[in-house]
């Protein structure tokens, strides 16, 4: 079930490393607490196209470089390559611990996290709920920021981040016990050793094969355009295939000049493969969707979604470079207008910057 708001206590603004944080950063950690997609955990995917479009002026690079800064500052963890984030303190800070149910779900979810390094932090900093899987404490030293190591030993290549300097606990000037109101937690408190294999319990699930296929799907959507995002909201949806069979069909109609976008936009409406088309009109070059008057349809190419906003969607990313139609030109005229056939006058608007 979704969540419907997010837990932000007052006294975070006491809290030091808090304070440390720009405001760019402050609005990045809080847009992913109040994210409905965050599981118990504290995981959620990584979708920075999205987010991009939830403030005026922001661009993908810009989130991701401000989410790459909370992950270095200790706040998340951030694993691009299954595109997944972790908010670190969520479990502790939500109290999904005092409540049986959430906590239940939580050690189900965790099951599903794929991120090795996303599992090994959860079961390093919450030993007494989550059971390590084979192999995950290997990533723990891979790319981790300073406040999850409470040494490196010697002999460990450059690159790896040096243990904090003797006297500072933490991460911060003063002992957590004194001063620190509570609020967001020192997100740079030290992550507990995982024990060793020999300690680890028999019920720890050893991870699934990689599936070829689905990584040939994934390559092939990828090549098509689609971003890790876009990918891993296919693979955790209804499927690669659904996605590669709509690519296949667009990348076979002449007419279609971006079809990883349009395939895009069509699994993103819950448009399946092989669905009914008709052509719209006689002596119109290719064919379009049988429900032009379709509240969400697109004027330039008849595709239908699901809300207006992911018709804008489509529009912006599918015809970059065709004038906006408004809403009341009528599909017979827009086929007049794409083939250079006179049907009157369409009313056209001009494109204004996304």
């Amino acid at each position: 079930m979704a969540r419907a708001f997010a837990k932000v206590k007052g006294s975070v603004w006491g809290d030091h490393d808090w304070k440390l944080l720009g405001p760019e950063e402050q609005w990045a950690y809080v847009l992913l607490l109040s994210q409905p997609q965050i599981n118990n955990c504290g995981v959620l995917p990584y979708v920075v196209t999205r987010w991009a479009r939830l403030a005026a002026g922001l661009t993908i690079g810009r989130v991701n470089d401000l989410m790459r800064r909370l992950d270095r500052a200790g706040f998340v963890i951030l694993d691009q390559e299954t595109a997944e984030v972790l908010v670190r303190t969520f479990i502790k800070h939500d109290e999904v611990e005092k409540q049986p149910n959430l906590l239940k779900a939580a050690k189900r979810q965790y099951l599903e996290i794929q991120s090795p390094r996303i599992r090994a932090t959860l079961a390093a900093e919450y030993p007494h709920i989550f059971d390590p899987i084979p192999g995950d404490d290997a990533a723990l030293t891979e790319g981790l920021p300073e406040p999850l190591f409470e040494g490196v030993p010697e002999g460990v290549p450059e690159g790896v981040p040096k243990p904090l300097p003797k006297g500072v606990e933490n991460g911060l000037s003063k002992p957590i016990a004194e001063g620190v109101p509570e609020g967001v937690p020192n997100p740079r408190a030290r992550a507990r050793k995982p024990p060793s294999p020999s300690l680890q319990t028999a019920t720890s699930s050893q991870q699934p094969a990689p599936n070829n296929s689905a990584d040939a799907a994934a390559a092939r959507l990828r090549t098509a355009g689609w971003n890790d995002s876009q990918i891993a909201e296919a693979t955790t949806g209804r499927g690669l295939d659904i996605a590669t069979q709509l690519l296949e069909q667009l990348e076979a109609d002449p007419t279609c000049r971006k079809p990883g976008a349009l395939a895009w936009t069509k699994y993103q409406a819950g448009e399946l493969p092989n669905s009914p088309r008709t052509e719209l009109a006689a002596g119109a070059v290719g064919t379009r969707s049988t429900s032009p008057n379709h509240p969400h349809a697109c004027p330039h190419c008849g595709v239908t979604t699901k809300t207006a906003a992911r018709l804008d969607d489509h529009i912006a990313n599918v015809h970059t470079d065709e004038p906006r139609v408004a809403p009341n030109t009528t599909v017979t005229t827009e086929i007049a207008r794409l083939t250079g056939r006179p049907a009157g006058e369409p009313t056209l608007t001009p494109r204004t910057p996304a």
